[in-house]
């Protein structure tokens, strides 16, 4: 839903920093960490700055989300 109000070039606001969304998931930030540079290195999201992201192939993160 909230992708779907930034449609126009899949730019999402982040209002958590890594380290909060480690802790809110229980995870390391490490592991936060890696996880957002596997999906930047790929080509699927692209971050801009600590407070941005930018969905790059819709596609691929709509099958990564569906595989949850």
């Amino acid at each position: 839903q909230l992708l779907e109000r930034h449609v126009c070039d899949g730019t999402i606001p982040m209002a958590m920093t890594r380290s909060d969304i480690a802790s809110y998931l229980s995870l390391s930030l490490e592991g936060v960490v890696r996880a957002m540079g596997r999906l930047k290195r790929e080509g699927i999201v692209d971050f801009h700055g600590r407070h941005e992201a930018r969905i790059v192939d819709r596609g691929r993160f709509d099958a990564l989300v569906a595989a949850l």
